[in-house]
């Protein structure tokens, strides 16, 4: 404190400049993280999709693959492995969801339908069992 009390002005000033250029800086990068991470979720915008957030974890021979889905019919869930390092789940939507819930900066559409390729750390020879709890879906495969 004793420090800027003792600096000239010329030195605050740098110091405040230093201070503003970093903080653009951090707001540009959470700007094109954001943009990013909208990408990403609407990458089937056309098609009414939206991208689930996944995880996926590896104990022993098996892989667990959790996706929030809140709002999904759970009749509609559609879970299969595509080739044995991809896992393809799709669902329906209960309403539709219209763009501007999820981003003010996204052309107005509407969501219909969850849909992700998740590619998995190591191939799966199958489908363990399928789960869906609380809007989370969960998914055990068998690991080759």
């Amino acid at each position: 404190m004793y420090e800027v009390m003792n600096m000239g002005f010329e030195e605050f000033e740098e110091m405040i400049d230093e201070f503003f250029e970093r903080f653009e800086r951090i707001i540009r990068e959470m700007r094109r993280k954001m943009k990013a991470f909208e990408e990403y979720l609407t990458e089937d915008i056309e098609g009414g999709a939206l991208k689930p957030l996944t995880s996926v974890y590896v104990s022993g021979d098996k892989i667990t693959v959790t996706a929030d889905l809140p709002l999904v019919e759970p009749s509609s869930i559609k879970v299969e492995l595509l080739n044995p390092k991809i896992l393809y789940i799709e669902a329906k939507i209960k309403r539709e969801i219209p763009s501007t819930y999820i981003s003010c900066s996204l052309p107005p559409c509407t969501f219909k339908y969850f849909k992700a390729r998740v590619r998995l750390p190591f191939p799966a020879t199958k489908i363990s069992s399928v789960k869906l709890y609380r809007d989370i879906l969960e998914v055990v495969l068998l690991r080759e």
